[in-house]
């Protein structure tokens, strides 16, 4: 049954769009893999990562997660939340980075990006996580063979250089 469940809802579907078919909003898509696969004599386990927009809330999930899983005679056996963290694009965090960000590549069209996960911001307050991915579409970020180009290090580097002063006011 767990490979039936897998088959119809994880395989080349990262957004679960077969049972949350709309579950979006300004924070992106939801985006789920499967973790852990443990087959043998005393138990099957399937383990998710969902990274959940942040409208949306843990009864958004299992609720109907734990309906579709009793249909395959499975059951979800625990579920661990945190809470999302998000930071408004007009916050005035946000608009120092993107200064400094437009400051430094000239770009002034791109808009940045939440990209869900865990993150040490979450255990502080007022803080975020910030990265340069300068080219989304072609990204390698956590891929096999993962590597930076030395110029856009250089470009990281400065932004993130120039945008310490601004991170440190009140």
């Amino acid at each position: 049954m767990i490979a039936n469940f897998a088959k119809k809802y994880l395989y080349n579907n990262f957004h679960f769009s077969h049972l949350f078919p709309d579950m979006k909003d300004e924070t992106g898509l939801l985006i789920v893999n499967n973790g852990i696969v443990e087959i043998n004599q005393e138990k099957t386990r399937l383990t998710l990562n969902m990274r959940v927009p942040i409208s949306y809330k843990l009864p958004d999930v299992q609720k109907p997660l734990t309906a579709e899983l009793k249909k395959y005679n499975l059951e979800l056996t625990n579920i661990s939340w945190q809470e999302a963290f998000y930071m408004p694009v007009n916050s005035p965090i946000i608009k120092n980075i993107m200064k400094v960000y437009q400051e430094v590549t000239g770009d002034t069209h791109t808009k940045p990006v939440a990209i869900g996960g865990g993150t040490y911001a979450k255990a502080m307050t007022n803080c975020v996580a910030f990265g340069a991915e300068f080219d989304i579409n072609e990204s390698i970020m956590h891929s096999y063979n993962e590597y930076v180009k030395l110029d856009d290090l250089k470009k990281m580097l400065e932004i993130y250089t120039k945008a310490i002063p601004f991170l440190t006011k009140k």
